[in-house]
């Protein structure tokens, strides 16, 4: 039994080698989605959670740490809390409307962003 067309040469009536491309790239990118169907392991997750709940709330950004008694409130505290509050503002309205399968799929949304566009450049160079 032979197959109607050869897979090394891309010799055949049903499959050109922009459509294997196609397939072969999409192939590549369901499988890279399911690595990242695990559950989130960070443990600072819960506090940039709580965090965006608090801006969102409060609509205003913490002078301080509000959740936690034993920070001392120093250099490296403060800039998290000025720096990373457009993320977790995002990460708690995607957290209120999907629950944690919310920020999951942010997780794919964004991992296989970078990957497109890594795709996408190494093509633009003639990499592949």
């Amino acid at each position: 039994m032979s197959l109607p067309f050869n897979l090394l040469t891309h010799q055949g009536a049903c499959c050109s080698p922009r459509i294997l491309r196609r397939f072969y790239l999409t192939l590549f990118f369901v499988i890279a989605a399911l690595f990242y169907l695990f559950p989130i392991v960070d443990p600072d997750i819960g506090w940039h959670l709580k965090t965006g709940e608090y801006i969102a709330k409060n609509l205003d950004l913490p002078a301080t740490d509000p959740f936690s008694y034993t920070a001392d409130n120093d250099r490296r505290t403060l800039f998290i809390l000025k720096q990373y509050w457009i993320a977790q503002l995002l990460y708690y309205y995607i957290y209120s409307v999907g629950g944690w399968w919310g920020i999951i799929a942010l997780r794919i949304v964004l991992y296989l962003a970078i990957l497109f566009l890594l795709v996408r450049f190494s093509r633009n160079l003639n990499l592949y």
